[in-house]
Formats: C-alpha cells, structure tokens, sequence
C-alpha cells in the first residue's frame, strides 16, 4: 500500500513540474506576441516619418527614420532571439 502511494506523490511532482514547464512557455510566447507587435508599430512609424514629410531627400528627419528603423530591427532581434533559446 505504501508503494502505490509513493507512486501516485511520484507522478504527482512530475506533474506539477511538467504543468511549470509549460506556464513558462505561455510567458515566452505572449513576449513574443508584444515585441512583434512593437516591431510593426516602429517599422510603420519610421516609413510615415521617412515618406510621410516629404523631406527624405534630405533632412533631420530621415535621420529620425533612420534610428526608428534601427530599434524596431533590435526589437525584432531580441524576439528572434528567444524565439529560438526558450
């Protein structure tokens, strides 16, 4: 009778452990939802900053796209990044 116990406290860590495992992994992809969601925000606003004022000839606010463009690009990295690792 005490083995049978010992088997179901067993099975019963194993899975509670392997319910945590997945509670993490619901984490990563809502992270992953909202920094995709923030890539194509920033990609957006850099291609209205760049086409929308008419001055992307030249000009300080094709700079400004510039950099916008940039920081949706290391957003879209860190997504790919745990995309890949967790």
């Amino acid at each position: 009778m005490d083995d049978v116990k010992q088997m179901l406290e067993e099975q019963q860590r194993e899975l509670e452990r392997i319910r945590r495992k997945r509670g993490g992994n619901m984490d990563t992809e809502k992270v992953r939802k909202v920094l995709n969601i923030l890539f194509l925000l920033l990609t957006a606003a850099g291609a209205l900053i760049y086409f929308g004022t008419g001055e992307y000839k030249n000009g300080l606010l094709n700079s400004v796209s510039l950099y916008v463009w940039g920081v949706a690009l290391v957003v879209k990295l860190i997504e790919f990044y745990i995309r890949y690792m967790y």
